[in-house]
């Protein structure tokens, strides 16, 4: 298993949305990005359906 800590899948999480919020104006021909597999609901603040840029 890759999980070391209980808390690792939210920091896992909270960097990809770290780097989503910098590279958003790049990345304007994105419209989804899915996580898949994982128990947290949410990625900054967005969940499914929801905008995070």
């Amino acid at each position: 298993a890759w999980r070391v800590t209980s808390d690792q899948e939210r920091y896992f999480l909270k960097t990809f949305e770290i780097a989503l919020r910098k590279m958003n104006r790049k990345l304007k021909y994105v419209s989804d990005i899915m996580f898949a597999y994982f128990r947290q609901q949410k990625c900054g603040g967005a969940g499914n359906g929801d905008y995070l840029g």
